[in-house]
């Protein structure tokens, strides 16, 4: 996996760089990487979302879920995918946050 190669020696960034720059070009956002304590990454990827927060423009961000879940790593396997928008989540519900999730990572625990 990446977090093995990248423990091995070689330089994160090789790695994580190309894919962050994918994520930022696709969803014209920022992509940050964080090494949190030894062998435990994080890799986070935004979404579209349209202002102002309202119900209507919260559901509007569930169908960039699975894209976005996608271009988190493409191929490699990940111990969880969190999605951390509050409002969102309570208007679109967990069940599906999760298939949404999980239609690009199936498996993985949300």
């Amino acid at each position: 996996t990446v977090a093995r190669t990248w423990l091995g020696g070689a330089s994160l960034w090789t790695f994580a760089a190309p894919i962050m720059r994918e994520v930022a070009a696709q969803f014209d956002e920022a992509c940050n990487a964080a090494v949190l304590s030894g062998e435990d990454v994080v890799y986070v990827a935004r979404i579209p979302y349209a202002n102002p927060t309202t119900p209507e423009n919260l559901r509007k961000m569930q169908p960039a879920l699975t894209a976005g879940a996608a271009l988190i790593l493409p191929d490699e396997p990940l111990d969880a995918v969190c999605y951390s928008c509050t409002s969102a989540s309570v208007v679109i519900g967990d069940a599906e946050i999760e298939t949404a999730i999980q239609a690009a990572k199936p498996g993985v625990p949300v």
